[in-house]
């Protein structure tokens, strides 16, 4: 009989990071193995998991350190024979580690999802937490080479994987762009420029939001389609989105969606894909896009350029900043050849890169035993 699987994602919210678990849970569920969550009771991922009719373990809201929770993992591992573990949420090896005390046949590999430097955690503490695990999935040879300087690691344990996307959900989508299209009221004179992920700050909505301003005042037509929700305990953002819109009258031409779980049909109504994050360690969404066929933009930060290799995959600009963003948008506007040629270009680019069933391979291959 095949051994129990466990990934251990402990987060407040629903977004890539828990998605992706949620997809490698779902892939060694389809091969037989009997697969496992830990995630955070209560929240929007333990809905989504219990949705997908997924097994699980809710953990009481943690920060770091939680008695309760090591109880509660060590009871879990010991009763079901578990002996491995992906941690997708490096945060949770504070309780985690010392659940899997006296045990060293369980074996732990994570998955690096945040872009992290100019933080040292070469501390003692850290040494011992991060060095319970026999590998650490780095995302692109960008954030691998940041965190060799902020982590103590050691060296051979990290492996650049990348994320992927079931390229199947890309392949046919005529009849979603269709219906949301028709549901969203956009007709075909209207250019539909999109952005997918959480609201916050950091993912640079309200940068596309300013350059979406400027921009209309240029072109007629365009529409701009916000997807996501805010983290829950962190409210306040997307007002300050929709004061904005109130203030520069663009309601009618600006729509704030909340998190969909069908991405693949909400990115084929767009015809640009815009992700203009501060800084993202890979960003999922930006390889959806790809997969999806469209022209994308992104903020050259975090591990982006590693994706976005060639100007013929996609266009980068620098963060933080409406004006490169409208630049770009500019660009694309007004060459509507180049757009369709480089959606056309990412898409292959993507399907042969960040396939899931490849990238699981090498996931799995990780864990001696499987």
């Amino acid at each position: 009989m095949k051994t129990c699987v466990a990934h251990v994602c402990v987060t407040p919210g629903l977004g890539g990071l828990e998605l992706y678990s949620m997809h490698i849970h779902k892939m060694f569920k389809e091969e037989g193995y009997p697969s496992l969550h830990f995630c955070q009771e209560n929240s929007p991922f333990e809905q989504k998991l219990k949705g997908e009719g997924l097994d699980y373990v809710s953990l009481p809201k943690t920060s770091y350190f939680s008695p309760k929770a090591i109880i509660k993992v060590r009871k879990e591992i010991k009763a079901r024979g578990i002996k491995h573990i992906y941690i997708h949420h490096l945060k949770d090896l504070w309780f985690l580690v010392p659940a899997l005390v006296g045990m060293p046949e369980v074996q732990l590999v994570g998955f690096a999802q945040m872009f992290i430097k100019g933080i040292s955690k070469k501390d003692f503490l850290h040494e011992k937490l991060y060095n319970r695990m026999q590998a650490l999935i780095t995302l692109t040879d960008i954030q691998k080479e940041e965190l060799k300087k902020c982590l103590p690691l050691k060296e051979d344990r990290y492996i650049t994987i990348p994320n992927s996307v079931d390229m199947s959900k890309f392949e046919d989508l005529s009849e979603a762009r269709k219906h949301i299209r028709n549901q969203q009221a956009y007709t075909e004179a209207n250019t539909v420029i999109g952005i997918v992920g959480r609201l916050d700050p950091w993912k640079g909505q309200m940068e596309l939001l300013q350059a979406f301003d400027l921009m209309s005042k240029e072109y007629s037509g365009l529409k701009l389609l916000i997807v996501g929700s805010e983290t829950p305990g962190e409210e306040g953002y997307k007002k300050q989105l929709e004061d904005y819109m109130k203030e520069n009258t663009l309601e009618k031409d600006v729509t704030l969606i909340p998190f969909q779980p069908n991405v693949n049909e909400w990115m084929s109504a767009m015809d640009i894909f815009v992700m203009p994050s501060y800084e993202e360690a890979f960003g999922i969404v930006l390889v959806e896009a790809m997969a999806a066929g469209l022209p994308v933009i992104s903020t050259a930060a975090g591990g982006v350029p590693d994706i976005l290799q060639s100007p013929e995959l996609g266009t980068m600009v620098e963060p933080r900043s409406a004006t490169a963003i409208a630049g770009a948008l500019r660009e694309y506007l007004s060459k509507p050849e180049k757009r369709s040629e480089i959606g056309e270009r990412a898409q292959s680019y993507a399907t042969e890169k960040y396939d899931l069933n490849k990238v699981y391979k090498q996931v799995k291959s990780l864990m001696s035993g499987l």
